[in-house]
Protein backbone atom coordinates (compact mmCIF):
# COMPACT_ATOMS: atom_id res chain seq x y z
CA UNK A 1 0.00 0.00 0.00
CA UNK A 2 1.47 3.33 -1.05
CA UNK A 3 1.57 6.36 1.22
CA UNK A 4 -1.02 8.04 -0.99
CA UNK A 5 -3.24 4.96 -0.81
CA UNK A 6 -2.95 4.89 2.97
CA UNK A 7 -3.90 8.57 3.14
CA UNK A 8 -6.98 7.89 1.01
CA UNK A 9 -7.89 4.85 3.11
CA UNK A 10 -7.63 6.78 6.36
CA UNK A 11 -9.75 9.61 5.00
CA UNK A 12 -12.43 7.20 3.77
CA UNK A 13 -12.40 5.35 7.11
CA UNK A 14 -12.74 8.61 9.07
CA UNK A 15 -15.43 10.11 6.85
CA UNK A 16 -17.68 7.14 6.24
CA UNK A 17 -19.25 6.99 2.80
CA UNK A 18 -17.61 9.87 0.96
CA UNK A 19 -17.76 10.93 -2.69
CA UNK A 20 -14.59 10.41 -4.74
CA UNK A 21 -14.62 14.13 -5.54
CA UNK A 22 -14.46 14.95 -1.82
CA UNK A 23 -11.56 12.52 -1.30
CA UNK A 24 -9.72 14.24 -4.16
CA UNK A 25 -10.42 17.71 -2.79
CA UNK A 26 -9.36 16.77 0.74
CA UNK A 27 -6.11 15.20 -0.48
CA UNK A 28 -5.42 17.98 -2.98
CA UNK A 29 -5.23 15.65 -5.96
CA UNK A 30 -7.15 15.01 -9.16
CA UNK A 31 -10.17 12.71 -9.15
CA UNK A 32 -8.39 10.31 -11.54
CA UNK A 33 -5.49 10.08 -9.07
CA UNK A 34 -7.90 9.03 -6.32
CA UNK A 35 -9.41 6.42 -8.61
CA UNK A 36 -5.94 4.95 -9.26
CA UNK A 37 -5.11 4.98 -5.53
CA UNK A 38 -8.40 3.39 -4.53
CA UNK A 39 -8.60 0.67 -7.19
CA UNK A 40 -6.14 -1.67 -5.37
CA UNK A 41 -8.03 -1.05 -2.13
CA UNK A 42 -11.28 -2.07 -3.83
CA UNK A 43 -9.63 -5.11 -5.39
CA UNK A 44 -8.27 -6.10 -1.97
CA UNK A 45 -11.67 -5.72 -0.31
CA UNK A 46 -10.66 -2.86 1.99
CA UNK A 47 -12.90 -0.28 0.29
CA UNK A 48 -16.23 -0.65 -1.48
CA UNK A 49 -18.78 1.51 -3.23
CA UNK A 50 -21.95 1.14 -1.14
CA UNK A 51 -24.24 2.48 -3.86
CA UNK A 52 -22.72 0.39 -6.67
CA UNK A 53 -26.08 -1.26 -7.22
CA UNK A 54 -27.73 2.11 -7.82
CA UNK A 55 -27.21 4.90 -10.32
CA UNK A 56 -24.46 6.62 -8.28
CA UNK A 57 -21.36 4.56 -7.50
CA UNK A 58 -19.12 7.51 -6.70
CA UNK A 59 -19.11 7.15 -2.92
CA UNK A 60 -16.46 5.11 -1.13
CA UNK A 61 -16.61 3.40 2.25
CA UNK A 62 -14.35 1.10 4.25
CA UNK A 63 -15.56 -2.46 4.64
CA UNK A 64 -16.11 -3.65 8.19
CA UNK A 65 -14.85 -2.11 11.42
CA UNK A 66 -11.17 -1.49 10.83
CA UNK A 67 -8.54 0.83 12.18
CA UNK A 68 -5.76 1.93 9.85
CA UNK A 69 -2.56 3.10 11.44
CA UNK A 70 1.08 2.73 10.54
CA UNK A 71 2.76 -0.18 12.21
CA UNK A 72 3.80 -3.76 11.71
CA UNK A 73 1.65 -6.05 9.64
CA UNK A 74 -0.58 -8.28 11.69
CA UNK A 75 -1.18 -11.85 10.69
CA UNK A 76 -4.15 -13.84 11.97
Amino acid sequence: LSGAGLSALRLIARSGPIPVTEVARSLGVDQSTVSRQVRPLEDGGEVHRPAAEGPDDRELAVKGDRSFTRGPERTP
